[in-house]
């Protein structure tokens, strides 16, 4: 195991070459994602085609009012005389009123105010049914309070005589008698439309309910029933006044969500990443967290920017002022600056959910959150403003960018030329420069602030730096060796990379018939009953110094009962006796051999699996793998380790050789080999004529191959392959036994299955684990002769047919010779299960049955052992009655 393809590189050579994977891994992911990647894209092009069709509706509503549209010259409109009749609402039965009354008088009635109002009621077409008088103005509000909508106009007549006097000679006065008339028009505000369009409510009812009022009392007046009175109304003439701009009132809400766009998209694909363990496999084969987040924000900010850019192209395609009579800049950086501010953000959020569509949906709440807070934005940069929450706001990009575009809109307002880039510094009390500044420190807030939580808060596996990971040394690459020693390693792992150790310290001989044989450890559960001298044996063996290439001492792993269900190992929370995952567990693998480690579901598995290789740290113990810590130097060991993780960790855009290409980067062979060792893996499972397909399309098993030729590629030291055989048909089973029974020489191969035929053909040592705990362990031979129940004899007759004399016979023959009799028989065959008591006495026995086969009429005799899977049975069902 010492010819490695592993190429050493420096500090900065590692993740330049990292990083140039993880973008090529990206880009072909997004091209093959056409449909999505263009929608990511071009997405500002559709909000700001509506911002533009909002834009043109508004301006031809506004249009249509004289107040706005363009008056060239004075036009005469005609005032209608006519009264309207009132309109009742669809669902009322209560007449409505088209007139009401009122006659306030001192008891003079000079005039006849009721004949004013007939008149009116008969020129406009009213019936009487419709006119109403009241006594008095209280008489009518009050009615107009308790029957809303039903009285469209009122007349309040004021009616009386004014004396007036006058001196004359004589010391005489003259009194003149005045009739006086006044009157008041109340009429009904609600909106009324016809069609789409709102009714004046001023030229509709108002005022010809004055013309026609004002015609009634001239004729009373002059007592003239001819008399004419027309009223024209004559505008002045004017050009079109400018319409509100809707970018400055829409425009934040429209250029938020087309940018926000891509923050939900992002989120999307961070959190499916880290949902499937595509994250954690890639750490597994040594990715590089910072290189991780760095080439995520590459690729996020390479789309921000052309999703900018495209919002742009749009704002000049659709001549807003807004593109138009601003500089350029001013508006570009603060669209890049905002999209810049959101990528970190988005890391934020991932860390916070584990599913992508949880993620999906708290992309659209920061939506709505930043929509709301924008409404603040209009105030809250005021220098009158509180100046802590301003701080505040100034941590939220959405703020910032709908301060910025507040400004440059109000730079076009009233016919201005727009802003130019050297009035950025001056434009307010809150700059456009200072918008710039905050979001370019905010990007720098939450990207550390994502670095962060991302190590300090449990991924998806479990694995959780704690909220003081920064303290630790690990975290700053320094290397646990006192831990090392403890188990007796730490003087063979000296080199950068770790290598094979040979065995050293005191050994302890096996002897099943020693005192060991039924130790009780103190510290495990008493209800779990004694342990296996086996797995006494190997425990002792190791806490005596026992070192080999791997090493597990005392590991333990418990999942909290908040967290419900433990499904990285199958065990449920309340279903054992305990809460431990994996229970004090103590191995050691020597090197150039293929351990299998056996277990029903929940058993700890792969439980185990993962804590060996990095997924999550355990609660407890430690493990050395080539001499190197699993708590402090798992860098160093994923430098000789392959994994075939349970679930396949593959990306469905990416065909099988790219995978391939991707992890061998990862694993660091020179570029100029990667092509060979891609080819020679691809070989060694048998798909080479798939390699060009994506992973999408290939069956379960055919993913499974492929996940094991990710888990070999390198020349790795140490392999562990969790159930890689899952889903595959007979012959890919038979050919990836063959191949991990060819690569295992020279180094470990540490293999999970449910299948006792590939664990009785591969595993050259196996370990049972029950509960979380090893109880069983040894060669599949030790197992079988320790556990198992015996010998299974098959005896064929001659003639099948033959006369039922004959099977008696040799059913006494076993009988009498060894005492047992046939378990079953079928046609021609007879079955006797031997106990293992009797090994002594079957040499004597075959010897006579062998002399005496052609008189009992024998044809043929098998002997096989008890089978593993029979032996696994055995002890996982004693295992469970405990």
């Amino acid at each position: 195991a010492t010819n490695r393809m592993v190429a050493e590189e420096s500090f900065f050579g590692v993740r330049l070459r990292q990083s140039k994977l993880l973008l090529r891994k990206n880009w072909l992911i997004s091209r093959r994602s056409i449909r999505s990647t263009v929608i990511q894209i071009f997405v500002p092009f559709f909000f700001v085609f509506l911002l533009f069709v909002l834009k043109f509706g508004v301006q031809g509503n506004e249009l249509r009012r004289e107040r706005v549209a363009n008056i060239r010259t004075s036009r005469t409109l005609e005032i209608a005389d006519k009264i309207p009749r009132c309109i009742r609402a669809r669902r009322s039965d209560t007449p409505c009123i088209s007139l009401a009354y009122v006659i306030n008088s001192d008891g003079l009635l000079p005039y006849d105010m009721n004949t004013v109002i007939t008149n009116m009621a008969d020129a406009s077409g009213i019936p009487t049914s419709e006119i109403r008088k009241f006594d008095s103005s209280d008489d009518l509000d009050n009615f107009c309070s308790s029957h809303p909508n039903i009285t469209q106009a009122a007349v309040i007549f004021n009616v009386g005589i004014t004396n007036t006097t006058y001196p004359l000679p004589g010391n005489l006065t003259a009194l003149i008698q005045t009739p006086t008339v006044g009157y008041s028009l109340m009429y009904n505000q609600s909106a009324q439309y016809n069609g789409v369009d709102a009714v004046n409510v001023n030229r509709y009812l108002a005022l010809p309910l004055q013309t026609s009022l004002e015609r009634e009392l001239s004729r009373v007046l002059t007592n003239n029933p001819d008399a004419q009175y027309k009223v024209s109304l004559n505008p002045f003439p004017h050009p079109q006044l400018r319409i509100n701009d809707v970018i400055a009132t829409n425009g934040p809400a429209f250029f938020f969500a087309a940018l926000m766009f891509n923050v939900v998209i992002q989120v999307g694909y961070i959190v499916t990443e880290k949902e499937f363990k595509l994250r954690e496999g890639m750490n597994v084969m040594g990715l590089k967290d910072s290189v991780y987040w760095f080439t995520w924000w590459v690729t996020n900010t390479i789309f921000n920017t052309l999703s900018v850019l495209v919002l742009i192209i749009s704002g000049y395609i659709f001549q807003f002022d807004f593109f138009l009579k601003n500089d350029f800049g001013t508006f570009f950086f603060l669209f890049f600056l905002f999209g810049l501010a959101m990528v970190p953000i988005v890391f934020v959020l991932s860390t916070l959910v584990s599913r992508a569509n949880t993620a999906t949906t708290l992309g659209f709440l920061v939506f709505l959150i930043g929509v709301i807070i924008q409404g603040l934005a209009g105030f809250a940069f005021r220098p009158d403003f509180y100046e802590w929450l301003r701080y505040i706001l100034c941590l939220l990009p959405f703020s910032l960018l709908s301060k910025g575009i507040s400004d440059l809109s109000e730079t076009i307002s009233n016919d201005q030329k727009g802003m130019r880039w050297a009035d950025r510094t001056s434009n307010a009390f809150f700059t456009l420069e200072d918008s710039y500044k905050w979001l370019v420190i905010d990007f720098f807030i939450y990207f550390a602030l994502a670095l962060y939580l991302d190590n300090a808060l449990p991924r998806t596996s479990g694995r959780v730096g704690g909220p003081f990971f920064l303290f630790k040394p690990s975290f700053w690459g320094y290397k646990g060796r006192g831990r090392q020693s403890t188990l007796g390693a730490g003087q063979g792992a000296t080199s950068d990379t770790p290598s094979f150790m040979s065995p050293s310290g005191p050994e302890i001989p096996l002897n099943p018939g020693s005192h060991v044989e039924m130790v009780q450890m103190e510290h495990v559960h008493a209800a779990t009953g004694p342990e296996d001298s086996d797995v006494v044996h190997e425990r002792l063996r190791i806490a005596g110094g026992h070192v080999a290439p791997v090493t597990v001492s005392n590991l333990l792993k418990k999942f909290s009962q908040s967290t419900g269900c433990c499904s990285c190992c199958g065990t449920k929370k309340g279903k054992g006796r305990t809460g431990f995952a994996v229970d004090h567990l103590n191995l050691s693998i020597e090197a150039s051999t293929l351990f299998c480690l056996l277990g029903h579901n929940g058993a700890g598995k792969t439980t185990t699996i993962n804590m060996l290789t990095g997924m999550f740290g355990p609660t407890s113990g430690d493990a050395l793998i080539c001499g190197y810590s699993i708590l402090d130097d798992m860098p160093a060991i994923r430098k000789v380790m392959g994994v075939c993780p349970q679930h396949d960790i593959l990306w469905d855009q990416m065909t099988g050789k790219e995978h391939l290409e991707l992890f061998a980067g990862f694993k660091g062979i020179p570029e100029d080999r990667i092509q060979a060792e891609v080819q020679a893996r691809l070989d060694d499972v048998d798909l080479s004529r798939h390699g060009h397909l994506l992973s999408m399309q290939y069956s379960g098993g055919m993913k499974r191959r492929l996940s094991t030729a990710i888990a070999l590629t390198g020349d790795p030291q140490i392999v562990f392959l969790d159930e890689p055989t899952t889903g595959m048909d007979p012959v890919s089973r038979r050919q990836v036994w063959n191949l991990i029974e060819k690569v295992k020489r020279g180094r470990i191969i540490v293999l999970t299955t449910h299948s006792m035929e590939e664990a009785d053909v591969l595993g050259d040592r196996v370990g049972i684990m029950s509960r979380g705990r090893l109880v069983a362990l040894g060669t599949s031979l030790h197992l079988k002769n320790k556990f198992g129940a015996g010998y299974q004899v098959v005896v064929m007759l001659q003639d099948p047919y033959g006369p039922p004399e004959v099977a008696a016979g040799i059913k006494d023959f076993f009988a009498q010779s060894l005492g047992v009799q046939a378990a079953s028989d079928a046609l021609g065959i007879i079955y006797f299960n031997i106990p293992r008591t009797m090994t002594p006495q079957l040499p004597e026995f075959f010897e006579a049955l062998e002399v005496n086969k052609e008189r009992l009429g024998i044809g043929m005799v098998q002997l096989s052992m008890t089978t593993l899977e029979e032996v696994f049975l055995s002890i996982a069902g004693h295992e469970e009655e405990k």
